[in-house]
């Protein structure tokens, strides 16, 4: 998945709703960022797409996009 079509799948997602992304798709979508600053772009980016971003731990392999239920 491209960054272009995950934003595309964040716009269009319900108020509330949840899109878990693997970790591998979303080094490859942002493979411009460097690891030391991944999770500050992935939670930017969610923002410009009213999103909340949770990054994955240890235990598992998807971070997960939350749309923000106020407009």
């Amino acid at each position: 998945m491209t960054r272009q079509e995950l934003a595309q799948k964040l716009d269009h997602l319900d108020p509330g709703a949840a899109l878990k992304v693997d970790r591998a798709v979303l080094r490859a979508a942002f493979a411009d960022a460097s690891a030391r600053d991944m999770i500050g772009v992935l939670e930017a980016f969610a923002a410009e797409h009213r999103c909340t971003f949770s990054p994955p731990d240890e235990r598992e392999s998807c971070g997960c996009f939350e749309k923000d239920d106020v407009f």
